[in-house]
């Protein structure tokens, strides 16, 4: 479990959006006052938009991320790596193109038990280590674009991330994900 979370935070996205430069020449698209609903959707976090095809590109196999957006004001955000994931939450509002990210000081981390995988006694049981702990509140902004009528996000707290709309989970499965994980209780 890492001792400063938001250390780890920070490194993850050092990490995950390393990987390729954002092209300042790229076209963004449209950017404009839009009318952003995001209750029940999850976006997918990636280092690098697709202008041709309006898909997020550069995500990692190891390392990306989730923001699940619960309802109108709560979501909770999810940043994978390797086997571990960091799991927090909080609440956000929308002005104009502009969305709010409140985090809480609470973060649950879910980390492998490295054990589990070489266990050849039949002993450990423990796939995951689930562990709660108190985080500094922070706040990070998304601003929206378009392309090709489909709404993106680009944040750009370390490195620039573009949120494009997950298309392979959904906020149904994710939510039922972290309740079977005993995730979802300690976030409250």
């Amino acid at each position: 479990m890492p001792k400063y979370p938001l250390i780890f935070t920070l490194v993850f996205f050092s990490l995950l959006f390393s990987c390729k430069p954002f092209n300042d020449k790229e076209k963004l698209g449209n950017k404009s006052a839009l009318n952003l609903e995001l209750a029940g959707q999850v976006y997918l976090f990636a280092p690098d938009l697709d202008t041709t095809n309006c898909t997020g590109s550069g995500v990692s196999a190891f390392c990306y991320s989730n923001i699940l957006f619960v309802d109108d004001s709560n979501f909770i955000a999810l940043f994978y790596c390797v086997a571990d994931e960091q799991i927090q939450k909080g609440t956000y509002n929308i002005k104009d193109d502009k969305v709010y990210l409140q985090y809480d000081s609470i973060e649950v981390n879910k980390n492998y038990n490295w054990d589990f995988e070489t266990n050849t006694t039949g002993k450990v049981s423990t796939q995951y280590f689930i562990k709660k702990q108190k985080i500094n509140p922070h706040q990070t902004t998304l601003t929206a674009y378009t392309c090709e009528n489909q709404i993106y996000f680009k944040v750009n707290d370390i490195e620039t991330a573009f949120g494009i709309l997950d298309k392979k989970e959904s906020a149904a499965t994710l939510i039922k994900k972290l309740r079977n994980d005993g995730v979802y209780e300690k976030l409250e």
